[in-house]
């Protein structure tokens, strides 16, 4: 069973896709492979999810 990254709803009540963001922690490339469901995908653009992926997990402002 998989979750949403920033919900936590599993995919058994709402279908979630894997999504690949890439960004930069101490001048070196990262990429962060996520579960994002449709209700957050819908709501929230491609911007927004990857501003508070990189605010969790520490990447560099770009």
């Amino acid at each position: 069973m998989t979750r949403c990254y920033i919900c936590e709803k599993s995919d058994i009540m709402i279908p979630n896709s894997k999504v690949t963001y890439h960004g930069r922690k101490n001048g070196k490339k990262v990429q962060k492979t996520v579960r994002i469901c449709n209700c957050c995908g819908a709501m929230m653009s491609d911007e927004e999810i990857l501003e508070q992926v990189s605010e969790c997990l520490g990447w560099d402002n770009e």
